[in-house]
């Protein structure tokens, strides 16, 4: 009566810090180098996600709430941020809805990373001045096409 699976998967574990920095404590970035911002409440995910642009040698900060994501953003600035839409507390529409408040982040790419994806997402995202949508689980090619596109669309629009 029934069956039994066992799954191996090949991930390493980053070790956890202690107490993570209220903001990410960090050497400021060359002026070549870009800086991306994970707002996700998942661990797991996080680790995924950091793994991936860790590959590609891009500066990743990574938070678990919006109320981090804002506090972090009116801090640091951030080339690009990829945003989790479901997070308890703010979620990832009001976050990025204050995010553009900040003074420097009114065309800073905003990407959605949501599990939902039904076309009301995409819909509300774009509504709402988010630059793109990925669906989560998140494929690394798809992950690294979208922020090597936003990258480049932002240093365009700046000059750089």
């Amino acid at each position: 009566k029934g069956s039994t699976f066992t799954v191996w998967i090949p991930l390493r574990l980053a070790a956890e810090p202690e107490t993570p920095p209220a903001v990410p404590a960090a050497a400021p970035p060359a002026p070549q180098e870009k800086r991306i911002l994970l707002v996700e409440d998942d661990t797991v995910a996080q680790r995924i996600v950091a793994h991936m642009l860790a590959r590609a040698n891009l500066q990743l900060d990574t938070v678990g709430s919006g109320e981090a994501a804002v506090a972090v953003a009116a801090a640091r600035h951030y080339d690009l941020i990829l945003m989790d839409l479901q997070m308890p507390g703010k979620d990832g529409i009001e976050t990025a809805t204050e995010i553009r408040r900040i003074p420097g982040y009114e065309t800073v790419p905003i990407v959605a990373l949501t599990a939902h994806t039904a076309d009301e997402y995409r819909a509300v995202a774009r509504e709402q001045g988010l630059q793109g949508f990925l669906t989560k689980p998140v494929r690394a090619a798809d992950l690294l096409a979208v922020v090597g596109q936003h990258l480049h669309e932002s240093a365009s629009r700046h000059g750089d």
